[in-house]
């Protein structure tokens, strides 16, 4: 059952200080901690990407990057299909993929090439912390792009406690994007999944 919106609690304000902290970092390409839905990532603002932050994701994980576009960049780039422009999308990339490349995607004025190097096959959709992140771009007035790295619960964990990767909610980060986009949240229910016992379902409108 979802639940009328109550009055924000005592913590909207801890909430604010971690969404700004959070933009603080990605403006100055450090790496920002997204975590709910039973997931985490740690995300770089693509255009900041050099080899340094670059090898310091690396450092945390081994597991897979990942670049978030919007939709539209994607399309642009002749990496998804013109069947939707809203949302965005996320990318696998090769491992010895170099910053400069990963920069270009989030560069309006760069193009990959015919055949892009170092990119996976068909994107998926992203949700939760990926898609959390392109809003925390947007929210930062910077290029609606970012890195991300896919943290396993442990690392997730062991992230959380290093005062080096600022964390911020992803439930918070979509909430401050909706409320500047012109929306207002209007109800939040807890809705356990099979693979993310935490997730949440959260309903927007327009402004009167």
């Amino acid at each position: 059952m979802v639940e009328p919106l109550i009055p924000p609690s005592r913590d909207s304000g801890r909430a604010g200080q971690a969404i700004d902290a959070a933009l603080s970092a990605l403006r100055r390409g450090e790496p920002v901690l997204l975590y709910g839905q039973g997931e985490a990532v740690l995300a770089l603002a693509a255009e900041f990407v050099n080899e340094d932050n670059l090898q310091r994701l690396r450092q945390v994980s081994a597991r897979p990057l990942r670049a978030v576009l919007t939709r539209r960049r994607a399309i642009a780039l002749g990496l998804a299909r013109r069947d939707a422009l809203s949302g965005a999308v996320s990318i696998a990339l090769a491992p010895e993929l170099p910053a400069g490349v990963i920069r270009n995607l989030a560069d309006p004025a760069a193009s990959l090439g015919a055949d892009p190097p170092g990119l996976g096959p068909e994107p998926a959709i992203a949700e939760g912390p990926e898609l959390a992140a392109v809003a925390l771009a947007k929210l930062a007035a910077l290029l609606p792009a970012v890195l991300v790295l896919p943290l396993a619960p442990s690392e997730a964990a062991l992230a959380r406690r290093r005062r080096d990767f600022a964390p911020v909610d992803t439930a918070d980060v979509l909430s401050r994007r909706a409320a500047m986009a012109g929306l207002t949240q209007v109800a939040e229910a807890r809705v356990p999944l099979a693979d993310a016992e935490d997730a949440r379902l959260i309903a927007f409108r327009p402004g009167d």
